[in-house]
């Protein structure tokens, strides 16, 4: 095994935080990688890292070699897939992760057009509306909806969604159209997720009415379902309901009331440079996402 390769079986122990783990991901065993990293220990000449019945910690020397040698093995990447990009285009492996809903949609969609520009990279889609760790998980760039807390990554504006309030036609001509936020409350109130007092934005200023529902919904799809069957008046991201909407399945009621547009971001770790492939990801995303219907632009 040469240098490179043990230095990049290091870097894997460290982020993983475990031999076992890292030797999974690598496809071998924990004596093996113990074996690579006493190699490596003898080839720079000085202890890397402790290990305790807890795991493992790095020692001084183990971090001032742990920042160098993702510094080398970012540039060793991004030279390579120059030297492939001259040649073959684009290429490689992108560990990519989106919210359930929105990436089966839009995101994932967006991904693969992407893809075919680019024949030669390969994507691996993680749909999950956990928020992973992109170290432990390996993922190059996440799409996240929300703020982001977290300084240890980088998080790009994409822009945000706007809501709509819908219902079928049958369910208002049946329990009769709210000409008012406060009218809201009188109805079986569907959304994703649940929140005892909706407050929204209107042509008058903010207001608010307390929800009154016999259902919670906690994915996209079975809040489009149960609207579509005419369970009731539902909050919706438009992206989820545009097409019904157009098609007379739902018709918007309160056009003009709604929460606030949620914002999305893109999020990956920090790399000097940036790996080309997900510089250009990065610059299609921003660029497609501008087509999801009620999407507003990052300012």
């Amino acid at each position: 095994m040469d240098r490179i390769e043990l230095m990049r079986a290091f870097v894997r122990v460290v982020e993983t935080g475990s031999l076992s783990r890292a030797s999974k991901e690598l496809r071998t065993t924990q004596p093996t990688v113990s074996k690579w990293m006493a190699r490596l220990e003898g080839s720079v000449g000085a202890k890397l890292l402790q290990r305790n019945t807890r795991g493992i910690r790095l020692t001084e020397s183990g971090e001032t070699y742990f920042d160098e040698a993702r510094r080398i093995l970012a540039d060793l990447d991004t030279l390579e897939s120059s030297v492939r990009r001259s040649r073959t285009g684009v290429s490689g492996r992108l560990r990519l992760n989106f919210p359930l809903g929105l990436g089966a949609a839009h995101l994932a969609p967006i991904a693969l057009e992407f893809q075919e520009l680019h024949p030669g990279l390969c994507l691996d889609i993680v749909l999950t509306d956990r928020v992973v760790d992109l170290v432990q998980d390996g993922v190059d760039l996440a799409v996240r909806i929300g703020g982001v807390f977290n300084p240890a990554v980088v998080a790009r504006a994409l822009g945000a969604y706007t809501y709509a309030i819908v219902a079928t036609p049958k369910y208002l001509a049946k329990h009769g159209r709210p000409r008012t936020v406060g009218e809201l409350a009188s109805h079986n109130f569907l959304s994703y997720g649940y929140d005892p007092v909706e407050r929204y934005q209107t042509p008058r200023g903010p207001e608010a009415f307390r929800v009154k529902t016999d259902l919670e919904v906690h994915d996209h799809f079975t809040l489009r379902s149960a609207l579509l069957a005419g369970r009731g008046i539902g909050r919706s991201a438009r992206w989820l309901v545009e097409e019904d909407l157009r098609a007379g399945r739902l018709e918007e009621v309160l056009p003009g009331s709604a929460p606030p547009p949620f914002p999305a971001h893109a999020v990956y770790l920090p790399a000097r440079p940036q790996p080309e492939k997900v510089k250009l990801l990065l610059a299609h995303l921003a660029d497609r996402v501008t087509r999801i219907p009620g999407w507003v632009r990052a300012s």
